[in-house]
């Protein structure tokens, strides 16, 4: 079979486990689930583990992003009133007087210096 001679083995248990793990660690840092996603897939990669899935990865990752999610807003709940949660709000997605987009929005657009290393990297 072509995963025996690839020298990969079926996911057991264990490893399931480990793999739960990992993204849970990887989770606080993570900006988006899919980066999870991709964690989980390189480290079935390093440790010879045939991918059991994208479905099960996927849920895997979303479960871990999710959980983290949770403890972060419980964190801010209960530090933060929901007056200051509201007007923290208001701000963020209020227009930016320089920008003609929310504060939001500019801070999820790369800088020039940003997409000109791009434009260089997919610049044949």
């Amino acid at each position: 079979m072509g995963q025996d001679y690839l020298g990969l083995r079926d996911l057991d248990p264990a490893a399931e486990a480990a793999l739960v793990a990992m993204l849970a660690l990887h989770a606080a840092e993570a900006p988006h689930s899919d980066d999870l996603i991709t964690s989980a897939c390189h480290w079935l990669y390093d440790h010879r583990i045939l991918i059991p899935g994208q479905r099960r990865v996927q849920d895997w990752a979303r479960n871990a992003f999710a959980t983290t999610e949770v403890g972060i807003r419980s964190a801010i709940a209960s530090e933060v009133s929901p007056a200051a949660m509201r007007r923290c709000l208001a701000s963020v997605h209020s227009k930016r007087a320089d920008a003609g987009c929310s504060h939001l929005e500019w801070i999820k657009t790369p800088s020039e210096a940003q997409r000109w290393q791009l434009r260089r990297q997919l610049s044949p």
